[in-house]
């Protein structure tokens, strides 16, 4: 698009804005009421210096609308029917619905108008195209049935069934073309077009020659000049307006007549010029002195559009009405001359076809194509009416668009301006539109020239039609005489044919009976050989089901064999078993009775040690040896004691050993006698199947015989009917020869009889041959003259619509159908021509054929009389022959019947001696079944015998192993009494041991602070480790003595127990005590002892052992430091607090109780040494105590009230439960079971109140919470 960057936008002020609501609206008014061009001098002008107050007038504005209005006329040029709409609304509309409407910006997003217009344009011309390319196909189907019998050398220049693209109608016509440059379109070939004017080279030159010296550098004009100058050509060519107002000026008018002046009015009409060509910007004026002129110009311009916005809206209406209208009857000549071609290509095919002896088509296919051509007809003839119709309302819209403009004209006149310039482009839409009225009609013409083409053809086919049957008619009669002799001729032939078939027939009976003779002969052997293998089938069988009831006694044995080896086998296994559980009994025996012995030797030797320790006053290994002793004596008795045990066992085993190999040899027994039997039916069943075998070959000869029958047997039969066969053909032959005579006879009265009918028919059809053809004449001559119209309109068309092909749409459409209808009228009218040609020559041979149908129905009933003499011959025979097959046929059947009788008999034979074989077969298989059962019979047998021996053998040593193991046993038990003595004496001694060091022994206390009296303070050795040493000096000759040094170190921690219940002994608070930790005091001990060792070395081994013994010893006394020989253990400095820990604890017990006095406990016990720790677990003890102690008066008191002797009656769901039980009593049930009890809420209350009171002192008191929670439920629920 050519553009051009305006000037900035200016509102007009100052002296001459006035004119714009006086000089402007008073010219508008006089040209609006006079007919001349310029105001009449009898209305004056008001002048610019009657006007006082100045009004804005935004030229920048008045120059878009004029664009918008001159982008809609391109719109109505150039665009579709959507286009055109949306153009005629914009023209009609608002100046910002015109500028909505005239939005080129064709990429926004949503789309402007036209673009929404153009898309749906397009989206016309895609469907509509389809529609046209889519069409040939549908031809193309009335076209197909020629498919495979194209005419040789017929007239198309192509594919015969085709509509090639050459050949299209509508691209004849023009309209594909026509909208496919509609559908190719985009938005830059419809949008961007400068439709301003352009200057002459002429006049470009004169206005550069001017501009080179005026408005170069050096011209001496302002710089708004020649910036003005270069905007003349700013990226467009140069306008012819802008040019005429430089040239007229000689440069940019640097001054302006006054408004009331004859120049004022001519500069103002010329702009007036300017905007209706559509040069719509506003000139170049940069002295600023054309703004009167324009603001008068333009405000005209628009009343002058807006007088004649009516007519104008009329005759656009009417030019897009007239070229859908054109759309439509062009369509419709393009289906009509689709039709003639389809009716033109089959007539021709009729005609070719119609002619044509060999290969040709069925009738069909004939019939479609006669169906096709009338559709043809038809079709066409519709389109014509469409076409017709189309033309009627173009000539309409043609009228209504001149009379639009007769209108516009006259406002014109009234108003003094020029004519057709308020119209826009509705002054161009009325030639288009009487061109598209003119093209419509040419193509109406067109469209019935093709019809009556169409019509031609039809009449022409129906013509062919008609000569087609004439020559039906005509060669069927010639036909029905050539077949009425060849019928005569094929009657003789049968007669005599028939003749020889009786005498053959006659033959054949004689040989079938021969035949009968032979079958019957080898029925009567078969017989009796089937009659003796029924015999022997039933001896095999009987043999067979002999051997079945052996097989099944053996098999019977066979399994008592199997079950008694099983019996032996089992048996031998718990024989085994036995065996080893009595040895593994008596391995025990053996140990158990070593280690009894062992025991005693241990005793003895503790009891020696024991001894001797008394001896030396050695008490404490005089108790470890008596331990020793006493330890070694219950392992000699538990080792005798087990040692028994393992006897009896191993003797139980043996016995049920030796029950197990008895019941062995007794299964094997029954073993060997079931094998036996199982044999001696094997040897019966083996007998039968050998006798069963005989019978079965005896069956298979009788066989041999029954077959040799049945062949004999089917030769005869075969013979037998092969004669029949043969016989009953020649019967047949005889028959069906006399029955095509007679049929001949008769075919050859019929073909005489037709023969005279079509040559009657013949002389119709030739008739009716000549109307047709003379109907075909006539369709011709219409078809001219509907040719001879169309020239008128279309040269009317082409005229009109000429000057504007090129750049209107509607007008190019209207030049093409104008053009191309008399083209393709002309066409039609020489197809029809031909056709008419055509039918004549159709006429004159149909009526030659009539007079060759006549001279043959002649011959043909002459023939047929002759005929008629063979076929009485011909049946005199066939009945002789018949009686010949009659007699043959029954010999035959008397021969099958045998043959059957001898099949019958060679079946039962072979099945027979199948069924003996079988049984024969099913025999040997029970013998061998006998057999095998035998064989494992037997087999199971001689394992059953073995497995009994094995099974002696086992228990015999079982037996051997249990007599040893109670020898052990006794053993044993001798060996353990004599232990116990010894550990018994080891005892007394121990005993007299210890006494007498008790005797000796005085308990001391460590110090002075010590534990008298501290009967709730408590220690506990922590740590405890002991070294030992020694000299290594030995003496003693049976081991050795030695001194060794023991060295206990560690630390003893002390703790206060304290009992959080009052008065009640430590030893009877278990699971209420506290303990708190009061201090520590280290370990540090020496004791020196003799020891004896076995042997002469004194190992490190041996000392380590002596020092875990001496720690134990340690730790062991300290629970009883009473015991004389602990006295050791008790030389550790204790602290001196612990001396008075217990009369702290009783002193703040004491206070806690009272309720007065803690803080001086307190004090006395820091004073004392008892760490801030300690005393403050034992206040919170002495506390607790206290606060159990007035809850148990309370409670108790509640308890006695109710019977109970203390708080414990209450328990056990009475008022409440154990511990966390609590919770399953929180219901209505136990709030009612307290009421009805008698509890009052008073005692609940103070139930609850020393419950919590615990809780809140002792939170590790496991019953005081959930009783409290108890009582408060209770409460809350009372």
């Amino acid at each position: 698009m050519r553009t051009n960057a305006p000037p900035p936008r200016r509102h007009l002020s100052g002296r001459w804005t006035r004119l714009l609501s006086t000089t402007a609206l008073a010219t508008a008014l006089a040209v609006t009421l006079t007919g001349n061009q310029l105001p009449s001098p009898r209305q004056p002008v008001q002048l610019v210096a009657d006007i006082d107050e100045p009004i804005g007038y935004d030229l920048d504005n008045a120059a878009q609308v004029r664009a918008d209005q001159c982008t809609m006329s391109l719109m109505l040029r150039k665009g579709g029917q959507e286009l055109k709409a949306v153009a005629r609304g914009g023209l009609n509309a608002t100046e910002a619905e015109l500028r909505t409407a005239a939005d080129l910006a064709f990429w926004k997003d949503p789309p402007p108008p036209l673009d929404v217009a153009f898309q749906k344009d397009k989206d016309w011309a895609r469907a509509k195209l389809d529609e046209l390319n889519n069409r040939s196909e549908v031809w193309e189907e009335s076209l197909s049935p020629t498919f495979g019998s194209t005419p040789l050398n017929h007239s198309v220049d192509g594919v015969f069934e085709w509509v090639e693209d050459k050949d299209d109608p509508f691209v004849k016509v023009g309209l594909s073309n026509w909208v496919a440059e509609r559908f190719w379109h985009s938005q830059f070939d419809l949008f961007d077009e400068d439709q301003t004017p352009l200057a002459s080279k002429e006049s470009v030159d004169a206005v550069n020659a001017i501009g080179a010296v005026r408005y170069s550098p050096d011209g001496g004009e302002v710089l708004e000049a020649r910036q003005a100058f270069e905007h003349l050509t700013w990226m467009h060519p140069m306008y012819a307006d802008d040019a005429r107002i430089f040239l007229q000026h000689g440069g940019f008018p640097t001054s302006a007549p006054a408004p009331d002046t004859m120049e004022f009015r001519l500069d103002v009409e010329a702009l007036k010029s300017r905007f209706a060509s559509c040069a719509t910007e506003n000139p170049q004026d940069p002295h600023k002195v054309m703004g009167p002129a324009l603001v008068v110009a333009s405000t005209e311009w628009q009343a002058e559009l807006a007088g004649q916005r009516a007519q104008r809206d009329t005759i656009l209406g009417a030019e897009a009405n007239a070229s859908k209208q054109l759309t439509v009857a062009a369509q419709a000549l393009g289906e009509a001359l689709g039709q003639s071609i389809i009716a033109s290509r089959l007539t021709e095919w009729q005609a070719y076809w119609l002619k044509q002896t060999e290969d040709r088509p069925d009738e069909a296919t004939f019939t479609t194509i006669k169906n096709n051509i009338a559709h043809a007809q038809a079709r066409a003839q519709g389109r014509v009416f469409v076409a017709a119709r189309a033309a009627q309302l173009a000539q309409l819209e043609a009228a209504k668009a001149e009379t639009a403009k007769q209108q516009a004209y006259a406002i014109a006149d009234a108003a003094g301006q020029p004519r057709g310039r308020g119209l826009l482009y509705g002054q161009q839409a009325v030639q288009v539109t009487k061109a598209s009225a003119a093209a419509a009609q040419a193509v109406f013409k067109a469209a019935e020239t093709a019809s009556n083409a169409t019509r031609a053809s039809a009449a022409d086919s129906k013509t062919l039609m008609a000569l087609a049957e004439t020559q039906a008619h005509a060669s069927k009669a010639e036909f029905r005489r050539i077949a009425a002799q060849e019928a005569a001729a094929q009657a003789k032939a049968a007669a005599e044919g028939a003749a020889a078939q009786a005498v053959k027939a006659a033959e054949n009976a004689s040989k079938a009976k021969a035949a009968e003779n032979r079958a019957k002969a080898a029925e009567a052997e078969a017989k009796t050989a089937a009659e003796d293998a029924d015999a022997k089938r039933r001896t095999a069988e009987a043999e067979a089901a002999y051997a079945k009831s052996q097989k099944e006694l053996a098999e019977a044995e066979r399994t008592k064999a199997a079950n008694a080896e099983a019996t032996a086998q089992s048996q031998r296994q718990i024989a085994a078993e036995q065996l080893s559980a009595a040895q593994s009994a008596g391995t025990t025996a053996a140990t158990k009775k070593d280690a009894a012995l062992k025991a005693e030797g241990d005793a003895v030797a503790a009891r020696d040690r024991a001894l001797a320790a008394e001896k030396n006053r050695d008490a404490l290994n005089a108790r470890a040896a008596a331990l020793e002793a006493k330890a070694a004596a219950d392992e000699g008795t538990a080792a005798a004691e087990a040692s028994r045990a393992a006897a009896t066992q191993a003797r139980t085993a043996a016995n049920n050993a030796t029950s197990a190999a008895t019941s062995a040899r007794t299964a094997a027994n029954e073993a060997t006698t079931a094998a036996s039997n199982a044999r001696a039916a094997a040897t019966r069943a083996d007998a039968a199947a050998k006798r069963a075998q005989s019978a079965a070959d005896g069956a298979k000869a009788d066989v041999a015989i029954t077959e040799a029958a049945v062949k004999k047997a089917h030769a005869a039969a075969a013979d037998a009917i092969d004669a029949a066969w043969a016989a009953k053909w020649n019967a047949v032959t005889a028959k069906a020869l006399a029955e095509t005579a007679r049929q001949n006879a008769v075919k050859a009265k019929a073909d005489a009889a037709v023969a005279r009918t079509e040559s009657i028919a013949a002389g119709v059809d030739a008739v009716r041959t000549a109307g047709f053809a003379y109907a075909t004449s006539q369709a011709a001559m219409a078809a001219r003259d509907s040719a001879a119209q169309v020239i008128k309109p279309a040269n009317d068309a082409i005229e009109l619509g000429s000057p504007y092909k090129e750049s209107d749409s509607s007008a190019g459409l209207a030049v093409l159908t104008g053009q191309a209808a008399k083209t393709l009228a002309e066409q039609q009218a020489a197809v029809a021509t031909a056709k008419s040609v055509q039918a004549a020559k159709a006429a004159a041979e149909a009526k030659a054929l009539a007079a060759q149908a006549s001279a043959d129905a002649k011959v043909a009933a002459e023939a047929a009389a002759q005929a008629a003499d063979y076929a009485a011959k011909a049946a005199a025979s066939s009945a002789q022959a018949q009686a010949s097959a009659n007699a043959a046929d029954a010999s035959a059947k008397a021969a099958q019947k045998a043959e059957a009788n001898t099949v019958e008999y060679d079946r039962q034979a072979k099945e027979d001696a199948e069924a003996a074989q079988n049984a024969a077969d099913a025999a040997g298989t029970h013998a061998s079944a006998a057999d095998a059962a035998a064989t494992e019979a037997e087999r199971d047998a001689a394992s059953a015998r073995d497995a009994a021996t094995a099974a002696e053998a086992d228990a015999s040593s079982a037996r051997g192993v249990a007599d040893q193991a109670e020898r052990d046993a006794t053993t044993a038990e001798a060996s353990a009494v004599r232990a116990q003595e010894a550990a018994t004496e080891a005892q007394a001694a121990a005993s007299r041991t210890e006494e007498d060091k008790r005797d000796e022994a005085q308990v001391q206390q460590a110090s002075t602070t010590g534990m008298a009296g501290a009967a709730e303070v408590m220690g506990v050795p922590y740590g405890v480790s002991t070294t030992a040493s020694s000299d290594g000096f030995c003496t003693g000759t049976n081991g050795c003595d030695y001194t060794v040094d023991y060295h206990v170190t560690g630390t003893m921690l002390y703790f206060v127990v304290l009992c959080t219940f009052p008065d009640v002994p430590l030893a009877e608070c278990i699971g209420d005590l506290e303990v708190q930790y009061v201090d520590s005091a280290p370990i540090d001990i020496r004791e020196q002892r003799k020891v004896h060792v076995d042997g002469f070395e004194l190992t490190k081994a041996v000392l380590e052992g002596f020092a875990r013994g001496l720690t134990q010893d340690f730790v062991d006394c300290w629970n009883d430091l009473k015991v004389s020989a602990c006295l050791w253990a008790a030389a550790i400095v204790v602290p001196a607090v612990i001396g008075v820990a217990a009369k702290i604890v009783k002193s703040i017990r004491a206070a806690a109780v009272a309720g007065t006095g803690m803080t001086e406990a307190v004090t006395a016990a820091g004073q004392a040494g008892m760490t801030a720790e300690a005393t403050a677990g034992v206040t919170r003890a002495a506390t607790t105590a206290a606060a159990v102690a007035q809850e148990l008066e309370a409670v108790n008191a509640v308890a006695r009230a109710h019977g109970y002797a203390n708080a414990a009656g209450l328990g056990k769901g009475v008022l409440w439960a154990n511990k966390l039980d609590n919770l399953n009593y929180m219901n209505a049930a136990h709030v009612a079971k307290v009421k009805n009890a008698g509890f009052t809420r008073s005692q609940v209350e103070t139930v609850f109140k020393y419950y919590d009171k615990v809780r809140t002192v002792t939170p590790q008191n496991p019953s005081a919470g959930p009783r409290a929670d108890l009582m408060a439920y209770i409460l809350k629920n009372w």
